[in-house]
């Protein structure tokens, strides 16, 4: 079974109600590229079976989903899962990119996202961790400090002295 198709007017019913997440080939007749890996799709589609379900959409039958999607190059894929926008594939690649993006974006979009972190006593949260005023002062201008240069705007002299 290879890539099946889709337009504008079955686009909610066939994408966006799925049960499965679905991938998205937006393209055109007149894209080389896009002609360039449609063997590799089908041949993808067919080895994935019912884990994800791929389409096509011509771009040139049905514009107002590629508008609202805000499709500006060709060829791009995209995974849906639940009715939103998963993962976003712009360009030409070989198969094996185009198999490891999409089972990468199957996990992810079935991950689940942890909770936020809060911060603690008070420190400000900084990459997941919380840390302290001069802790994220070091990281963003430590260089200036330790070399005595001018100081960028904010910074107090001999704040971050270095080692």
């Amino acid at each position: 079974m290879g890539a099946g198709k889709v337009c504008d007017a079955d686009f909610e019913a066939e994408v966006l109600k799925a049960s499965v997440p679905v991938v998205v080939d937006f393209w055109a007749e007149w894209c080389a590229p896009c002609r360039a890996i449609a063997p590799a799709l089908d041949e993808i589609a067919s080895a994935i079976g019912d884990r994800v379900k791929i389409v096509k959409l011509n771009i040139d039958e049905s514009p107002k989903t590629a508008s609202k999607y805000g499709v500006m190059t060709l060829p791009t894929l995209m995974m849906f899962k639940g009715g939103e926008m998963a993962s976003r594939q712009v360009g030409n690649a070989p198969k094996a990119k185009l198999e490891r993006w999409i089972t990468t974006s199957l996990w992810f979009a079935s991950a689940r996202v942890p909770p936020k972190r809060q911060p603690v006593d008070g420190a400000v949260k900084a990459g997941g961790r919380a840390a302290s005023a001069d802790a994220r002062h070091s990281k963003r201008c430590r260089h200036r400090c330790r070399s005595g240069s001018s100081q960028p705007p904010g910074c107090a002299p001999g704040r971050n002295p270095g080692p």
